[in-house]
C-alpha cells in the first residue's frame, strides 16, 4: 500500500464526491496504480480506477506531479 486516505464521515448525500491524497511518494519503476474504496459498512468496494502515472489525467482521476 502507497497510501491511505480515511473519511471522517459518509458522503451518502454527497454522490459523485471526489477527494485527493497528496505527499504519497510512488518509486519512479512504478508506472500505474490501482486505487479502490472500503467501507466499514460494506467492505472492499467492486469498482477500482487503474490510474496510469504516465498520463496526466483519465477517466475518474487526475494526477498532479511534484516537482
Amino acid at each position: 500500500m502507497l497510501g491511505k486516505r480515511v473519511l471522517l464521515h459518509p458522503h451518502d448525500n454527497e454522490q459523485p464526491f471526489t477527494r485527493s491524497l497528496c505527499n504519497v511518494e510512488i518509486p519512479k519503476t512504478i508506472q500505474k496504480v490501482v486505487v479502490n474504496a472500503k467501507c466499514n459498512l460494506h467492505g472492499v468496494g467492486d469498482e477500482k480506477v487503474i490510474i496510469d502515472l504516465s498520463k496526466s489525467k483519465g477517466k475518474g482521476f487526475i494526477v498532479k506531479k511534484a516537482n
